[in-house]
């Protein structure tokens, strides 16, 4: 064969290979625009899928008229407390264990308007917005946050994400906002929202700290949106509010009435490394804007080592039940939260209300999360139509009466005679 008829093959050839090498990475680059939840062949989803699983789901919340709550915390509720029991330890809020998700099951999606207007109808004014990241190309805006930010997202026990979308923090308190007065009973009651670091899947405090800052920092950036006036940023003569530095005066010192319309922001994770000289100039930082920090109890070889230093702890929902730690003691002044062995599935009614009798103020449920309403219903019932419970008497927290001096009594009087003064003399 010639030589310049072999080059021509060869130069055919080549050709060829190169217009298969074109059509794969556009049909990549299509494949992944049209499937959103991509992470492997396995567990592969469509948008169209997640739009079938958000309208189903949208019908079955609509349809279902069990839980609203519509009775207020200032007209009604208050009244079952002295008026030295009138502060935030002494409530227990109605929560939410994963906010702006409507699974049922796997798969689920996110749908942060319907979830905010249904659960500020039902009565639920606390959420837990679990925080994690992944570093995927293929999930990106409008449908995912960015590969690396911050993103609420649904993960099974071993970890893997079965949500077919996810939600920015940003985007949760935007549609916050947007309702606040869906339920127009509630609507001055305040809000809480516990950012929940999930460990093994944000930067390594440690290690690459520098990266855990920045990534805080995009969280606090996304907080923004709340209003700086709705925040609890002052505590009057007490000073801070942000900061974790003033958990306790939150709890016991600011009465009631002083937190209408208020966001009181919780998170685990650790913001001080933040306030190191080093970063100064990655603003915002989360310290900023987070009122408690939540630490957990240890477990130890005996039972469990309670930490009293700290006004905010979280245990496991079981630790209730099975430990003999008197938690009524422990949460008279301190904020307690429990978790969920697996937060995807509906804890017994009869533990969640062992856990409010015994002290423990915020029990996150799965609300929105499966079809059988049945299940979460009896949970729900036990805050009778209001978006809080008080703690039973036996464990409130009661503020000391003033002390008010007693006027002294005239045989305390040390003068000798009626025309001295104190401390004078008489000679004669």
């Amino acid at each position: 064969m010639p030589t310049r008829a072999r080059n021509d093959i060869f130069l055919v050839v080549g050709f060829l290979l190169l217009i298969c090498v074109i059509a794969y990475v556009v049909r990549r680059y299509l494949w992944a625009r049209a499937f959103e939840g991509f992470e492997g062949f396995e567990g592969f989803q469509d948008i169209s899928q997640m739009m079938k699983v958000r309208g189903g789901r949208q019908l079955a919340i609509e349809g279902d008229t069990q839980l609203v709550g519509q009775k207020s915390l200032y007209s009604e509720l208050i009244r079952g407390l002295e008026e030295g029991e009138r502060y935030l330890v002494n409530l227990c809020p109605l929560t939410a264990s994963l906010g702006g998700y409507i699974g049922s099951a796997e798969p689920g999606a996110f749908y942060s308007e319907i979830y905010i207007q249904h659960a500020l109808r039902a009565g639920i004014r606390s959420f837990v917005l679990p925080i994690s990241t992944y570093l995927d190309d293929n999930k990106y805006p409008p449908n995912w946050p960015l590969s690396g930010d911050p993103a609420i997202v649904c993960r099974d026990l071993k970890g893997k994400i079965i949500s077919l979308n996810g939600l920015s923090v940003k985007k949760f308190c935007s549609d916050l906002m947007t309702y606040m007065t869906e339920n127009s009973a509630q609507a001055n009651e305040p809000i809480i929202l516990y950012i929940h670091e999930t460990e093994e899947y944000v930067p390594d405090k440690i290690g690459q700290e520098e990266k855990y800052v920045k990534f805080m920092s995009k969280i606090a950036r996304e907080l923004d949106v709340i209003p700086v006036e709705r925040r609890l940023t002052t505590l009057g003569g007490y000073g801070s509010g942000v900061g974790s530095a003033n958990e306790s005066v939150i709890l016991t010192q600011i009465p009631l009435s002083n937190l209408k319309g208020k966001f009181i922001i919780m998170t685990n994770f650790d913001t001080k490394p933040a306030l190191k000289p080093v970063y100064k100039n990655i603003t915002p930082s989360l310290d900023n804007y987070v009122n408690f920090t939540v630490k957990p109890v240890v477990a130890a070889n005996a039972g469990l080592n309670v930490n009293t230093a700290n006004s905010s702890r979280s245990l496991r929902l079981a630790d209730v039940k099975t430990t003999k730690i008197n938690w009524s003691d422990q949460a008279r002044t301190v904020w307690h939260m429990t978790t969920l062995d697996n937060p995807l599935a509906t804890p017994p009614a009869d533990t969640t209300d062992l856990a409010v009798k015994s002290g423990i103020q915020m029990i996150p449920v799965p609300f929105f999360m499966t079809n059988k309403v049945d299940e979460l219903k009896p949970i729900w019932d036990t805050w009778k139509g209001y978006a809080w419970r008080l703690k039973v008497p036996a464990a409130r927290y009661l503020k000391p009466a003033p002390v008010v001096p007693q006027p002294a009594k005239a045989q305390m009087n040390a003068r000798v005679d009626s025309s001295l003064q104190p401390g004078q003399v008489a000679f004669k």
